[in-house]
């Protein structure tokens, strides 16, 4: 009874967590949309996208890595928290590096823009060390902890847009600023945390790194090619599309990320509680039952997002936003699928399979590749929320295709044995 209730209190709280970080997601939606002419919009658009995208490839699937084998041996936090710190710094500044190279070479955007761009990108070795601590604390099974850092930093960056463009008229430059401000400030906070907790003391070993690396190389394809099918559009268009076309898709986007939440935290606990579960028929069903309960969790926010997608676009974003409608309804449709393929990628990565999500979203990427070249230039938003829509539905098929093998093939091998 008490461990029911100890599984029943987390799962609330996830749930609770993600509300709240998708409030505030959706306030500060609002705020860049109002406050922020539609040039403007698209081009912090551009600087999100791109510095997210960085940390993502210099993530390297170490995050999804360190909280397997911490879940799996514990004894190893002091070895894979340093491994975190180190990987992390010097992945960061890499990256810095490089996009300080390529940015002005291969981005269509004004001087003021690209110094933000800069700014941001300089949070690099800080988010993506954040990264890798909180899903330290998931592997550990401190799903409160994890939520609270998610809390915080979502908190933090509406702090941080409502005072920039509210009290001091801000611009992308200062946003871009306050960007860099919040990943430094929930570095501290993470870290303490972690400290409070662990009291961490640094431990290298290399055979460790070695097993944790070729895991997260594996998980690293997943996670990048989810990233690029998530951000391929928004990456194509800030190369060569009408910066206005880039607005409108980003409120698209931002519209329909109201349901994400949902899903992601389905994934995390479904990750957290696969880890310590070694049946597979068990597995099976604990995957099943929570992609269920997530779709039909969405389902009524997904009806009224739909049908009354222009009232709300309208009372939300303002009526300059009306052409974003059709866009956002293809969306709200695709991130149901794309949040069924969340949690999907995290069972089959908590059932020791990393390689099965990279390869199912590689499948998705040149599917969005494709569909992206013979839809967005004569359709612009809309043709790239179709893209996304039938790339992730392929993805989904994949993912169901590999763990109906896993299951199958487990299920023989008992049989026989």
């Amino acid at each position: 009874m008490k461990l029911k209730k100890i599984i029943n209190n987390t799962f609330i709280s996830t749930i609770f967590s993600t509300a709240i970080i998708a409030v505030l997601g959706l306030t500060s939606g609002i705020l860049l949309a109002n406050k922020l002419s539609i040039i403007e919009r698209g081009e912090y658009a551009s600087i999100i996208v791109w510095v997210t995208s960085f940390g993502i490839i210099g993530e390297f699937g170490l995050g999804f890595a360190l909280s397997y084998f911490v879940g799996k041996k514990p004894i190893l936090v002091n070895c894979l928290w340093s491994i975190g710190v180190v990987f992390a710094s010097i992945s960061g500044l890499v990256l810095v590096l490089i996009g300080l190279v390529i940015f002005p070479l291969i981005l269509k955007l004004n001087s003021t823009t690209l110094v933000g761009l800069f700014i941001a990108l300089f949070s690099l070795p800080l988010s993506i060390n954040n990264g890798f601590t909180s899903f330290l604390l998931l592997g550990l099974g401190k799903l409160n902890l994890f939520n609270s850092i998610r809390i915080i930093t979502s908190f933090l960056n509406t702090l941080f847009v409502f005072f920039t463009l509210v009290f001091l008229k801000g611009d992308i430059l200062l946003l871009s600023v306050f960007y860099f401000i919040n990943q430094l400030l929930t570095f501290v906070f993470v870290q303490i945390i972690f400290h409070i907790n662990y009291k961490p003391k640094f431990n290298w070993n290399k055979k460790v790194f070695k097993s944790v690396f070729n895991y997260g190389l594996k998980t690293y394809f997943s996670s990048i090619s989810a990233q690029i099918n998530f951000r391929l559009d928004q990456l194509i268009m800030s190369g060569y599309s009408n910066i206005s076309q880039i607005s409108i898709y980003a409120i698209a986007v931002s519209y329909s990320s109201i349901l994400t939440p949902i899903f992601s935290a389905f994934g995390t606990i479904v990750f957290s509680k696969l880890l310590v579960i070694n049946q597979v028929k068990p597995k099976l069903i604990l995957t099943i039952k929570y992609i269920l309960y997530a779709t039909l969790l969405s389902f009524p926010f997904l009806l009224i997002l739909f049908v009354f997608s222009k009232e709300i676009i309208v009372f939300i974003f303002s009526s300059k936003y009306l052409s974003s409608i059709m866009s956002a309804k293809i969306l709200i449709v695709a991130i149901v699928f794309e949040g069924i393929n969340r949690i999907l990628g995290n069972a089959l990565r908590a059932y020791g399979l990393p390689e099965k999500p990279a390869a199912s979203e590689f499948m998705g990427l040149l599917s969005s590749v494709l569909f992206l070249y013979l839809l967005l230039p004569k359709y612009g938003a809309v043709g790239a929320s179709i893209a996304s829509l039938i790339t992730y539905i392929l993805i989904m098929f994949f993912q169901i295709y590999f763990i109906y093998r896993f299951y199958t093939k487990n299920h023989l091998l008992r049989i026989n044995g």
